[in-house]
């Protein structure tokens, strides 16, 4: 008996001797569960950064980042503050957090600076040359800081269009908006509007331009949709949309009211699709936001005129009555214009290539691959290989843009095993034990 005991020490011993301590090397067929370290995210993340207007520079931590709109990317998951600066305009500034391969966007309406003067134009359609008190000043979107308070004489000229003059106040500490609508030359044409009002003597003004005063006949107009104004001294300004037909000339005539002081409303402008840009009786107020509402402040009582423009859909007016106190809701779904433009293409690519690729949940191939038959709009983009996180993100197509997508795959974490190694030869170690008992009774 007491030799079958020794054995059975020896036998034990020899297993605790070839047992691997616990710092040591696995042997082949073992996996030791490794100490605890978290997981870091590489710098996949990216932050997309849209101002209204339109060309602020964009710091993200301090760091440049050129104009907007602007992406930024290859970031580590953190938290990032961004900072925004144009002339003429108060600097904005916000924070925003990446955590693994998110994509954040970043969208923000400027504010005027009122400590300085300004001024800012745009123009319908783009490409046109602007120039102030005589002098080239550049194409618009043109923000003309440091412009001295008083009258200006400002001409907006486009190879194909009648030029735009019109004379602009500059407040004293503060940034006047105008936004411009060009209208073609077309001289075989008769075409206008005939604009009376009670009383007479009122001034009209038309995209922002001033016209004289009432009655007057508004000749060799563009077709579409414009701004009429008519202000009259003690009586309310009346502003509408006013649709020039192809032939032919449009009467308006305006009743005005007499001028009563009111508590200022708001207006909360609804697009489908967003990105749209947004005037309020001809000035340009800002974009909207995808999937959110543009707010409006500070809006005075009575009816407004609020008009979206995105390329590839047709223009969309608004006429809505402000009251005082309250909040107006201007819902619209912007309609799109038939055939080119009303499309746009997607680039998608991903490291490492030969993944699938889904747009809207619709299979588009492996990466690299290109479509080019997307509908204008948000869509949802997901890139899926075996052994590797999904990478996903929702991206707005433009008409007739081209939108291309990274994807920077990040390999799946490998499933740890429990050891089987100390178990099995603990069993081993049973049965021999066993054997040798029964081989000395």
């Amino acid at each position: 008996m007491k030799k079958t005991i020794i054995q059975v020490c020896i036998i034990a011993s020899l297993f605790l001797f070839l047992l691997p301590p616990a710092n040591a090397a696995c042997p082949l067929g073992y996996t030791r569960m490794p100490t605890e370290t978290p997981y870091v995210y590489g710098p996949y993340g990216t932050i997309y950064v849209e101002s209204s207007p339109p060309g602020a520079v964009i710091y993200v931590n301090g760091a440049n980042h050129g104009h907007a709109p602007a992406t930024i990317t290859n970031l580590y998951p953190g938290t990032y503050t961004i900072k925004a600066e144009l002339a003429g305009f108060e600097d904005y500034i916000t924070t925003t957090t990446i955590s693994g391969p998110t994509r954040s966007p970043v969208y923000f309406t400027m504010v005027p600076d009122n400590t300085s003067n300004g001024l800012y134009v745009i123009s319908t359609p783009q490409g046109a040359t602007v120039f102030l008190d005589g002098a080239l000043k550049g194409v618009p979107p043109l923000m003309l800081s440091s412009t001295a308070p008083g009258s200006h004489a400002v001409l907006v000229r486009l190879s194909g269009y009648d030029d735009w003059n019109s004379t602009v106040i500059v407040p004293q500490g503060g940034t006047r908006t105008v936004a411009v609508v060009l209208t073609g030359k077309d001289t075989s044409v008769i075409r206008g509007i005939n604009v009376s009002s009670k009383p007479s003597g009122a001034k009209v003004l038309l995209d922002s331009a001033g016209k004289g005063v009432t009655p007057v006949s508004l000749n060799n107009i563009a077709a579409g949709i414009h701004i009429l104004e008519i202000e009259y001294s003690g009586y309310k300004p009346w502003k509408s949309t006013v649709t020039v037909p192809e032939t032919g000339i449009q009467e308006v005539s305006v009743n005005l009211t007499h001028e009563h002081a009111h508590m200022p409303g708001w207006i909360a402008v609804f697009p489908s699709p967003g990105n749209a840009s947004v005037t309020l009786d001809g000035d340009y107020v800002g974009r909207t936001p995808v999937n959110n509402s543009l707010n409006l402040e500070e809006i005075p009582p009575g009816e407004h005129i609020v008009v979206l423009v995105l390329p590839g859909y047709h223009p969309s007016a608004k006429k809505i009555t402000v009251s005082p106190n309250l909040v107006s809701m201007v819902n619209a779904t912007l309609d799109p214009v038939s055939g080119f433009g009303t499309q746009g293409s997607l680039s998608i690519t991903s490291d490492p290539a030969g993944a699938t690729v889904l747009v809207d949940n619709q299979s588009r191939g492996v990466s690299p691959v290109t479509a080019d038959d997307i509908a204008a709009g948000d869509h949802k983009i997901a890139v899926r290989m075996e052994g590797y996180e999904e990478y996903s993100v929702s991206i707005l197509v433009s008409p007739g843009g081209t939108r291309n997508v990274t994807a920077i795959l990040i390999p799946v974490t490998p499933t740890l095993h429990a050891p089987v190694f100390p178990f099995s030869a603990l069993c081993a170690l049973c049965i021999i034990g066993i054997l040798i008992l029964k081989k000395h009774r």
